[in-house]
């Protein structure tokens, strides 16, 4: 069987050391497929100077993420768990090995064309290895989301799928308040946002975010290291008017 990780930020980009190696060791980087996925700004990240990372979320429109496939083949559904601990050992760097979730998270799968056995022995191995479920993944592990589709409109051709849910706010942020908690700090956590567009990895809310960004013109605007991403949203916001 074949596995893929559904990338939604970040640990698409991210250059700490143990996101690297897992890219590069785990991840057919260069097979990777922009797929659609329902996603919002929506949690505020304390690692990340307070502003807002994205989530999975099941009432929200449909944006764009990334679907890579793993290196390893899938012949053992022990297989699909060691897969499952590395891409947690990549969200949270020093965590003890055998660990699929914290309380602001969690690794979820999603199967198709599997054999109940399969999901029901993650079922039993999520249970064991988290503290608890995280919206959008329940009680069994699983990702309730719709299956990725291509940018053809097809169905993504893999067997199963690994996510990582993250703790939404208890209200969803407002563009408004997303936008200010990067306009208002100075440790360039904005790159968190011009990184994922620059990448395609996208929400619906992407260009009015721009609009916001660049009517109240940050210090950190002028930076060419966003050009790229800059020059995509001001193609977007264009076609938009």
């Amino acid at each position: 069987m074949q596995g893929a990780i559904l990338i939604i930020g970040s640990l698409l980009w991210d250059s700490l050391d143990k996101r690297k190696e897992w890219r590069n060791q785990r991840l057919q980087i260069d097979k990777k497929e922009y797929v659609s996925a329902p996603l919002v700004y929506g949690r505020r990240s304390r690692s990340r100077g307070n502003t807002f990372t994205m989530t999975l979320d099941t009432d929200v429109s449909i944006g764009q993420a990334v679907l890579v496939p793993f290196i390893a083949p899938t012949t053992r559904v022990e297989d699909l768990f060691i897969e499952a601990e590395y891409l947690w050992q990549a969200e949270q760097p020093g965590v003890k090995k055998g660990k699929l979730g914290a309380s602001w998270g969690c690794v979820g799968a999603q199967f198709r064309n599997v054999s109940g056995s399969w999901q029901e022995s993650w079922r039993r191995y999520f249970c064991e290895k988290t503290i608890s479920a995280i919206t959008p993944v329940n009680a069994s592990g699983l990702l309730v989301v719709p299956w990725p589709l291509k940018v053809s409109g097809m169905p993504a051709e893999v067997d199963f799928i690994l996510a990582t849910a993250t703790l939404k706010e208890h209200d969803r942020p407002t563009i408004e308040t997303v936008s200010d908690a990067w306009i208002e700090q100075s440790a360039n956590h904005e790159r968190y946002f011009f990184e994922n567009v620059r990448l395609g990895v996208r929400t619906e809310a992407d260009v009015a975010i721009w609009k916001y960004i660049e009517e109240k013109a940050p210090s950190w605007l002028g930076s060419s290291r966003y050009s790229e991403a800059i020059k995509i949203l001001k193609e977007e916001a264009s076609l938009d008017n």
